[in-house]
């Protein structure tokens, strides 16, 4: 059996079983009992008649034996025929990573070049492949023989996603997850400016009290009459009570200059000189059509300015005032300004992100998108601060597409108020240090009559540091001077920095191939002037128990130097079972033997004295 490999060699051998067999046997049983019992009676005549008392055989004295016969036999057999076939690989790999020179991989990038964080989603395809490479890499790689590289012409994000599109729409790759290691910022003392990390590029934005002289964030978790002092001069300018609409209102009418709302469920208030305006901070996603090969953005990628409608989805996405739009929200930027202002000076909040996708699909696809829909707006939004948590919504599958059910929704712990210049001064109540549910979390005057427009940060080993009272755009100069190794972008209010040394992992996932071919080689590049290349590539199977890195073998010249011990075992077997069961019932009766039968018996075994004469 273990050499069987196909189905069709199995059941050309359950072909040959007799099922006939099994019947005949049943039967030609019940005919063999029937002969060893009537074999015993006819002993028993026999020693009957030979056995005598006074010269009487026990036969004459009447003693006869019974004769047994079947008078009905009833036989049923059931018969289960099973076949499987059974294939198991495990693949473990170990390698040891050290410097070839200053252009190399180090020891430390091991666990990232080797860790594989989509094994469950690699299930919903053919097959997978890594492709790791360096930022700065411009030689070729060549996927299923189409070579691809990272375009100069282009800027920072541009470049990346461009390679990625180009792998997806002229190869058999279907869908595509990008991961990239970089420097961490260590210190963040920026004050009016947000810098973070998203996706390993470096984002720098102004903040939401960027050239702002005073902030002040209230948080709220009870509406039970607490006083709030804005001037901190001991008379009460407005009480939290009723509900937290009632409340900002309250705040905004006090304090005269500009007040932001962020209640608990995600909801954003803001005042447009007339009314307030409450605008919810979901985001929505593209379909995830896996076969859409028209390019990017993905669907678990934030997008802004771009219809989300896939075919005929109805109805639309519905924002404030009424409207409806198949885009985001355009005051997203400015809800995200507000969240960030939370993450960074509430220590205590909890800031939940939830991912949700549509109905089509299979549950188990859907349950991975959730997931990265939910991480990638984390990202967006705040980068890896451990203070955000991202979850999985509720999800299924099998059903139809719906533009509002795409979505990762934020919600928070508590309800807020920030305070932008106006009355409130650093001397507000309640203050940080009260006991009660309410409480100022921060209050912040800045000496600089320009306001807020500190950079102080740490990027790995490089400190940015920027104080002067200049355009955000010279802000932005300084810092591309300072990152004279990185590549950058803007788009919109968006900066991106992205360091040439950062590793890019990409995810490659295929419907159809068997195997996805990844070949790099010297040869391959463009400008024999080039460094050497840095590409390297991985399988990544289907199972918990295999996970295959592998890596092209290298050259002395090439910039990093790979031992590696590989242990692979793979077992393909093919199992066969036959079941069956069978009962049977019969019915024996007792009959006398027959007269003459006994008679012969007599006259043929009973000796009389007459004889012995």
């Amino acid at each position: 059996m273990s050499n069987l490999t196909k189905f069709s060699e199995g059941a050309a051998i359950l072909q040959q079983v007799d099922v006939s067999d099994i019947f005949k046997n049943l039967a030609l049983g019940i005919a063999e009992a029937q002969q060893k019992l009537d074999d015993n009676s006819v002993a028993q005549v026999i020693r009957l008649s030979q056995q005598q008392i006074n010269g009487v055989s026990l036969l004459q004295l009447g003693f006869a034996p019974v004769f047994y016969a079947f008078q009905y036999a009833d036989i049923s057999a059931s018969i289960n025929l099973k076949m499987a076939m059974k294939e198991s690989m495990e693949f473990g790999f170990g390698f040891d990573l050290s410097i070839a020179n200053k252009k190399g991989y180090k020891e430390s990038d091991r666990q990232f070049i080797s860790e594989n964080n989509h094994e469950e989603f690699a299930q919903e395809f053919k097959s997978s492949r890594t492709l790791t490479f360096k930022a700065k890499e411009r030689n070729t790689v060549k996927v299923e023989n189409k070579s691809f590289r990272l375009k100069e012409d282009l800027q920072a994000l541009h470049r990346v996603e461009d390679l990625e599109d180009s792998i997806v729409s002229e190869t058999s790759v279907d869908y595509l997850i990008r991961e990239v290691q970089s420097e961490s910022i260590r210190e963040n003392r920026s004050e009016g400016i947000d810098i973070w990390l998203e996706g390993g590029f470096i984002r720098i934005e102004e903040g939401l009290a960027y050239k702002k002289k005073t902030l002040g964030v209230l948080k709220i978790r009870d509406y039970n009459d607490d006083d709030v002092d804005l001037e901190g001069d001991g008379s009460n300018d407005f009480t939290i009570s009723g509900s937290f609409n009632d409340t900002v209102d309250l705040a905004r009418t006090e304090n005269t200059g500009t007040v932001y709302g962020v209640r608990r469920d995600g909801t954003f208030f803001k005042y447009d000189g007339a009314a307030w305006v409450e605008i919810s901070s979901t985001l929505h996603f593209l379909h995830d059509n896996i076969r859409n090969t028209s390019g990017r953005p993905r669907g678990h990628e934030v997008v802004y300015g771009s219809s989300l409608r896939y075919g005929t989805e109805t109805p639309p996405l519905t924002h404030h005032g009424g409207g409806t739009s198949w885009e985001n929200h355009a005051d997203h930027a400015l809800i995200h300004r507000a969240l960030r202002v939370i993450n960074r000076y509430d220590s205590s909040a909890v800031i939940t992100v939830t991912g949700y996708t549509d109905d089509s699909g299979s549950v188990s696809y859907n349950e991975s998108l959730a997931m990265r829909r939910a991480e990638s707006v984390k990202n967006h939004i705040f980068g890896s601060s451990p203070a955000v948590r991202t979850v999985q919504g509720t999800v299924s599958g099998g059903g139809t597409t719906d533009v509002n059910k795409r979505k990762a929704t934020i919600t928070l712990d508590a309800d807020y108020i920030v305070f932008i210049d106006g009355n409130i001064t650093e001397d507000a109540t309640p203050e940080k240090s009260s006991s009660g549910p309410n409480k100022f979390i921060h209050l912040q005057t800045t000496p600089v009559a320009s306001g807020f427009h500190i950079l102080n940060a740490s990027y790995g080993n490089i400190a940015l540091e920027y104080t002067q009272d200049s355009s955000f755009e010279q802000i932005l100069t300084y810092v591309g001077e300072q990152l004279e190794h990185y590549s950058s972008e803007t788009r919109e209010s968006r900066h991106y920095f992205l360091h040439n040394e950062s590793i890019m992992k990409f995810h490659l996932f295929s419907m159809d191939s068997e195997d996805i071919s990844i070949d790099y080689s010297r040869e391959e590049s463009l400008d024999t002037n080039e460094t050497e290349d840095t590409f390297m590539s991985g399988k990544t199977m289907n199972s918990s128990s295999m996970a295959q890195e592998t890596f092209k073998d290298v050259s002395k010249d090439n910039t990093f130097a790979l031992g590696a011990n590989v242990d692979f075992r793979m077992a393909k077997q093919f199992e066969m079972s036959m079941e069956g069961n069978a009962s049977m019932s019969a019915r024996l009766v007792a009959v006398p033997a027959p007269e003459s039968f006994l008679n012969f018996v007599q006259n043929t075994f009973v000796t009389t004295d007459s004889d012995n004469e």
